[in-house]
C-alpha cells in the first residue's frame, strides 16, 4: 500500500525569524529611530553648508557694491588744527663742557566746535545683484557752528603757523557734493585732514583768523553715499544730531541711543544730544594726546529680515521635529498593529529634512513667512500621504500629517518669540520624554 508523504510546514529561516523579531521589537524600534537620527544629521549638515555658502555670496555682493557706492561712513565734524614748527636749544654736558644743539619739532593743536548743530536726511536706495539685494544710503548732510579759538599750547619759540579745517569722511569715494563756509566766505577744499580723522577733505586757511579768544562761525553742507552704519562722532559743548528718512526699519547704533526717536512705515526721524562729558576727549589737545573716535553715534539701513539668518534658527530644531515624527510613526504603528519597515522609517524623516532645503530656496524668492507655509504645507502634505499608504488608514495620514504641520507651527511660533524660545523648545522636549517614558515603562514585562 503506497502512501502519499505528507507535507510538512517549512519552518522559518533563522534571518527571517530575526527580522520578524525585530520588526516585533520596541527596543530595536527605538534603536531605529536613533540611529536614523544620527544618519541624517549628514543631508541637515549639507543643508546648513549650503545656506552658509549663499549667504557668503549675499555679503560677497555686499561688499563689492559697498566698494563701488560708498562703504560705512563715520562723519567727523569740521576741526580745526593749528600747525607749528616749535624751535629750541637743548643744552648738554659733554667731557665737563657745556654744548648747545638746536631742536626743531613739528607741532600741532587741535581744536573742536565749541557750538555745532548736525542734522541729515537719508534716503535709502536698494540695489539688487540676480537674486540679492543691498540697502545703500545717500546722506545729505548740514552742520552749524562755531570755533571758540583757545589759547596756543606751544612749549617753545614758533615761526610761521598754519591752519586747518578738516572734516572727516572714511570713504571719501562716497563724497558726492560738499560746500563749506568758514568765517562767511565759502572755502576751496582737497584731501587730506591734517593729523585729526583719518580719511577725508581740508582746507588752509588764514592762522590769523584764529587768534586766541576769536569766534569763527563755519556752515558744512554735503552729500555723501554708503552702506551700512552712518555715524557722526560728536563736539561742541553740547552735539545735537537729527537724522530722518523714509524707510520703515532702521537700526539705531554707535555709543549712544537717540534721545527722542519715532519710527513708523512712513519712515523715522531720531535726535540725539550728547555733552561734552559724555566724550572720551575734550575740545582741545595737543599732537596725539587724544583720537576723536570711539563715541559715534547714528543708524544703518537694513532690511526687515535676512532670510538666511531665519533659515539658520529653523535649522537648528529640524532634528527636534524629526525625532517627534519618528515616535509618531512608531506609535501609529503600535496603535495600528501594522509593522513599518526600517527603509520606511528612514524615507518618512528624509522628507522632513527636505523641509530646510525647501525652506532656502523659496525664502529667496518671496518672503520668509510665505515660504514656511509653503514648505511646512508641502512636507506635511508628504509625510500624510506616506503614512496612509504605509499603514492603509486614513486616520493615521491625518493624524500623522496635522502632527508634521503643527510641528512647523510650534517652529514657526519660536522663531517669531524670540525671547520664549528657550521656553518653547524645553517644553516640547519635555513632552517628547513623557512619550518615551509612557512607550516604555512596561519594557521588562
Amino acid at each position: 500500500m503506497n502512501e502519499t508523504p505528507r507535507l510538512l510546514p517549512e519552518r522559518p529561516s533563522f534571518l527571517a525569524a530575526i527580522s520578524g523579531m525585530m520588526r516585533k521589537s520596541l527596543g530595536f524600534k527605538l534603536l531605529l529611530v536613533g540611529g536614523i537620527l544620527l544618519v541624517l544629521q549628514i543631508p541637515l549638515a549639507m543643508t546648513y553648508g549650503i545656506r552658509a555658502a549663499r549667504e557668503r555670496t549675499l555679503w560677497s555682493v555686499e561688499r563689492e557694491i559697498a566698494g563701488k557706492w560708498g562703504g560705512e561712513q563715520t562723519i567727523g565734524p569740521p576741526a580745526l588744527t593749528l600747525v607749528a614748527e616749535e624751535r629750541w636749544t637743548e643744552t648738554r654736558t659733554v667731557q665737563g663742557r657745556a654744548e648747545e644743539t638746536p631742536r626743531r619739532e613739528t607741532a600741532w593743536q587741535v581744536v573742536l566746535p565749541d557750538e555745532l548743530e548736525a542734522s541729515g536726511t537719508v534716503e535709502p536706495e536698494i540695489r539688487s545683484r540676480g537674486i540679492y539685494q543691498v540697502v545703500l544710503h545717500r546722506a545729505s548732510v548740514r552742520m552749524k557752528g562755531a570755533f571758540a579759538v583757545p589759547p596756543r599750547v606751544w612749549r617753545h619759540e614758533t615761526g610761521e603757523e598754519r591752519a586747518f579745517v578738516s572734516v572727516g569722511v572714511p570713504d571719501a569715494k562716497g563724497l558726492k557734493r560738499v560746500r563749506l563756509v568758514v568765517g562767511g566766505e565759502e572755502v576751496p577744499v582737497e584731501p587730506g585732514t591734517a593729523h585729526v580723522w583719518g580719511a577725508g577733505f581740508r582746507t588752509a586757511l588764514d592762522p590769523a583768523k584764529f587768534a586766541p579768544g576769536a569766534s569763527v562761525p563755519f556752515e558744512l553742507e554735503m552729500v555723501v553715499n554708503g552702506s551700512g552704519d552712518l555715524l557722526f562722532a560728536p563736539a561742541g559743548r553740547n552735539f545735537s544730531l537729527r537724522l530722518d528718512g523714509p524707510w520703515p526699519s532702521p537700526s539705531f547704533t554707535g555709543e549712544t541711543l537717540p534721545d527722542a526717536r519715532e519710527v513708523g512705515p512712513e519712515g523715522f526721524s531720531a535726535e540725539w544730544n550728547v555733552m561734552e562729558l559724555n566724550r572720551p576727549y575734550p575740545q582741545s589737545w595737543r599732537g596725539d594726546e587724544f583720537r576723536a573716535a570711539g563715541a559715534a553715534s547714528g543708524l544703518a539701513l537694513v532690511l526687515p529680515a535676512n532670510s538666511y539668518q531665519q533659515v539658520d534658527r529653523a535649522m537648528k530644531y529640524a532634528s527636534l521635529f524629526v525625532l517627534v515624527v519618528l515616535f509618531a510613526v512608531l506609535a501609529a504603528e503600535r496603535l495600528t498593529r501594522t509593522a513599518a519597515h526600517p527603509v520606511q522609517y528612514f524615507v518618512a524623516a528624509l522628507a522632513l529634512v527636505l523641509f530646510g532645503m525647501l525652506l532656502l530656496s523659496l525664502s529667496e524668492h518671496m518672503a520668509f513667512a510665505a515660504a514656511y507655509a509653503v514648505s511646512a504645507l508641502v512636507v506635511a502634505g508628504m509625510t500624510g500621504a506616506y503614512a496612509g499608504a504605509v499603514f492603509r488608514r486614513r486616520a493615521a495620514a491625518l493624524a500623522l500629517g496635522g502632527l508634521a504641520l503643527a510641528s512647523y507651527a510650534v517652529m514657526f511660533a519660536v522663531l517669531r518669540l524670540e525671547s520664549m524660545a528657550l521656553l518653547l523648545g524645553t517644553l516640547v522636549l519635555v513632552g517628547i520624554l513623557a512619550f518615551l517614558m509612557a512607550l516604555t515603562a512596561k519594557m521588562n514585562r
